[in-house]
């Protein structure tokens, strides 16, 4: 199962999301890193471990309140050879055409950010393999886009990520009830969890459920993890 950190920018800063209530974001606390500048924290996410793979949440584009590509493509230019997921609010084509294809990297298509299933639609035939959908579903447990989506199985993606931000940040542990109904129709998906993961116990359930991989982020900037723990968990 594939371990992936998350970067959540906000004005330039990584923060520190809790619970998806995105106006009360505070830049990010952490002991992977001295400062909260983009940069020195997935330096310090290496450091820690050699993750493949990093999931960016540019919060500044998702509530439409501007962008931060420049930061984005400087980590990209920085971190040469990793992967990155982008989730960027995208539901116009054009949008998600200029990052697949200049950068070779992945765009998200965040449910919520969606009014059809158009736009989803119309990039998984292009770029099929590198497009993932996230499937939000709010503080109150409220699928967040058109419900349509979740009942159209025939254009989702391969890669399927579970987004309950009622869990983001919080100790509550990952909302298996979901996990396990998702896992049941999405046989031909790879499915990856999101929000409420804290330990090692939480990341074996996952892991017995089949999950693919599981988004990472105040659990490992808290200190939950040790490197070792880390390296042992990926290498069985």
């Amino acid at each position: 199962m594939e371990l992936i950190p998350v970067i959540d920018i906000l004005d330039n800063r990584i923060v520190h999301a809790h619970l998806g209530l995105r106006k009360s974001y505070r830049p990010l606390v952490s002991c992977l890193s001295s400062t909260s500048n983009p940069i020195d924290v997935v330096h310090g996410l290496l450091s820690f471990y050699p993750f493949r793979t990093f999931y960016i949440a540019d919060i500044n584009s998702i509530l439409k309140k501007g962008n931060n590509n420049v930061i984005i493509k400087k980590i990209i230019r920085t971190f040469e050879g990793k992967k990155f997921w982008l989730d960027n609010g995208a539901c116009y084509v054009n949008q998600a055409v200029s990052w697949i294809r200049d950068f070779n990297q992945s765009i998200v298509v965040g449910s919520e950010s969606q009014k059809n299933l158009k736009f989803l639609s119309s990039l998984k035939k292009i770029f099929f393999n590198n497009v993932i959908l996230s499937l939000d579903f709010d503080s109150k447990n409220k699928f967040m886009g058109p419900k349509k989506i979740l009942k159209t199985h025939s254009i989702w993606p391969e890669k399927i990520i579970l987004m309950t931000l009622s869990r983001v940040g919080s100790d509550q542990g990952p909302d298996l009830e979901k996990i396990r109904d998702l896992m049941k129709i999405s046989d031909r998906n790879k499915v990856y969890a999101a929000g409420g993961i804290r330990s090692l116990r939480d990341l074996n359930i996952l892991r017995d459920l089949n999950v693919s991989g599981s988004l990472l982020a105040t659990a490992l900037h808290n200190g939950n993890f040790t490197s070792r723990a880390i390296k042992d968990f990926s290498s069985k």
